[in-house]
């Protein structure tokens, strides 16, 4: 008895943890996106500004990875 509520106390924080990395995964990828679309717009020839826009798509990726990095570390001193 003592084993399930443990069991099916654990997949409820999983569940809980996974869809803030989901959403937060989709507002940096967004983000991303409208400023790389930002760089983009008043010269789309530029490569300067494909540079840029590149950049911020970098940039996002490596807060992602951060985020992830920390909400991983939060996790395992949780439980």
């Amino acid at each position: 008895m003592s084993l399930r509520p443990s069991r099916s106390h654990r997949p409820r924080q999983m569940d809980r943890s996974t869809p803030r990395i989901m959403v937060g995964l989709l507002i940096t990828m967004i983000l991303c996106s409208i400023l790389y679309y930002f760089v983009m717009l008043p010269n789309i020839i530029d490569i300067y500004s494909f540079g840029l826009g590149v950049g911020f798509i970098l940039l996002g990726i490596v807060i992602l990875i951060i985020v992830m990095y920390i909400s991983i570390k939060i996790k395992v001193s949780f439980s």
